[in-house]
C-alpha cells in the first residue's frame, strides 16, 4: 500500500505553512522594528538630541561646523578699511591753549617762537536743549455783507493745547521711564500686551525687614494693623509732606483703605489724585506702549481710574480687558 499523502493531507500541510509563515514574518517585523528603534538609542549623543554631555556613552562626538574653510586669517583682513575713530580735517569748533611759561624754567613765552601744534579731537553731540516752536493761528472775519463771521486757522496735528509737548520731547520722557523701570533691558515688548515693570528699590535688606513685620503680627490682621498705625503719628505727617496713599501703604505693609481710613479719622483733607502735564505726557506715551492703565498707575502713584480719566479727556483711543479699541 502506497505511503504517498493524500489531497486532503496536502492542503492540511500548505494551510499550516502559510499560518507560520505569516506568524514568522510578524515576528521579524517586530524585531526590525525593536532594532531600528535601538539603533536610534544608541546613536543618540548631546549633539543631536537634549541628552547631557555627560552620558555620550561610545566617546564624545567632535563638534562639527557646517562653515567650510576659506584660507582667510580671523580678524581684519589686510587691505581692508578700518572703521576706528579718527581725526576730521575741518572741526566745527576749535579752541587754542597757548602756554604762557616755559616748562623748563619758567622763563614768560609770549613773544616765543612757535614749535607746532599737537592736535586733539573730541567727538561729542550737542548738549539737549528746549526749542520752544509758537504757532499763531490767525482769525478771519468775512467781509461779505450780511455773514461777519470768524474763521480760524485749522491747527497742525499734534497742537491742540496752548503749552504742550513735542513728539521728540515725548519719546525721550518715554525712553527715561523705560530705563528707569528696567524695560530697556535687551528684548522688546511685545505689541498689544505690557511688561511689568521691574521694582528694584526693594533690596534684600527692605525684605527680610518685611517678613519680619509679618511674622511679628497678630493672627487678628486687621486689628493688628490698625493698632500699629494709630500708634505711628508719622503717617499723617508724611502724607502732609507729599507721601501718596501707595506708598504709605507700602511703607507700612498694609492696604492703602486702611491708610485711607486713618487719614480720614484724624481729620486730614485728601489730596486730589490728578495728574500734572508731565504726567499725562507720560501716561499717554506709555499706554500707546502697551502699558495698562492700572501699571501706569502704579508707576506715577496714583488710582487706574484716574489715569483712565485723564486718558479720555485728552481724546486717546481706549482699549479693553481684551486688547481691542474701543471709544
Amino acid at each position: 500500500m502506497s505511503d504517498a499523502p493524500t489531497y486532503e493531507q496536502l492542503l492540511a500541510l500548505v494551510g499550516e505553512l502559510s499560518v507560520r509563515n505569516e506568524e514568522q514574518a510578524r515576528v521579524i517585523a517586530e524585531q526590525a522594528e525593536r532594532i531600528a528603534e535601538l539603533e536610534r538609542r544608541l546613536g543618540q549623543n548631546s549633539n543631536n538630541s537634549s541628552l547631557p554631555p555627560s552620558s555620550d556613552r561610545f566617546g564624545r562626538p567632535k563638534p562639527g561646523s557646517l562653515r567650510g574653510k576659506t584660507g582667510r586669517r580671523p580678524g581684519k583682513q589686510p587691505g581692508s578699511p578700518g572703521a576706528a575713530l579718527r581725526q576730521v580735517a575741518d572741526p566745527d569748533e576749535v579752541v587754542e591753549y597757548v602756554p604762557a611759561a616755559c616748562a623748563g624754567c619758567g622763563a614768560d613765552l609770549a613773544g616765543a617762537d612757535d614749535a607746532g601744534v599737537l592736535r586733539r579731537q573730541v567727538h561729542d553731540i550737542p548738549q539737549v536743549t528746549t526749542r520752544v516752536v509758537e504757532h499763531r493761528l490767525h482769525k478771519r472775519r468775512c467781509v461779505r455783507p450780511g455773514c461777519g463771521s470768524v474763521t480760524t486757522a485749522a491747527a497742525p496735528a499734534g497742537v491742540s493745547a496752548p503749552v504742550s509737548y513735542g513728539p521728540n520731547l515725548r519719546a525721550l520722557a518715554v525712553y527715561l521711564v523705560a530705563r528707569a523701570g528696567g524695560l530697556s533691558g535687551g528684548v522688546p515688548a511685545r505689541p498689544g500686551r505690557a511688561r511689568r515693570p521691574v521694582d528694584r528699590r526693594r533690596d534684600r535688606g527692605a525684605m527680610l525687614h518685611r517678613l519680619d513685620q509679618q511674622r511679628a503680627r497678630p493672627n487678628r490682621r486687621g486689628a493688628g494693623q490698625r493698632r500699629g498705625v494709630r500708634g505711628d503719628p508719622s503717617l499723617c505727617t508724611r502724607y502732609r509732606d507729599g507721601a501718596t496713599v501707595y506708598d504709605l501703604a507700602e511703607r507700612f505693609s498694609i492696604h492703602r483703605t486702611t491708610v485711607s481710613g486713618h487719614l480720614h479719622r484724624q481729620g486730614i483733607k485728601m489730596r486730589g489724585h490728578s495728574l500734572d502735564e508731565t504726567q499725562v505726557h507720560v501716561a499717554i506715551a506709555l499706554y500707546e506702549q502697551g502699558w495698562s492703565t492700572a501699571w501706569i498707575g502704579r508707576h506715577l502713584g496714583v488710582n487706574c481710574s484716574t489715569v483712565w480719566l485723564a486718558l479720555r479727556a485728552r481724546e486717546v483711543r481706549m482699549r479693553d480687558a481684551q486688547g481691542r479699541e474701543r471709544w
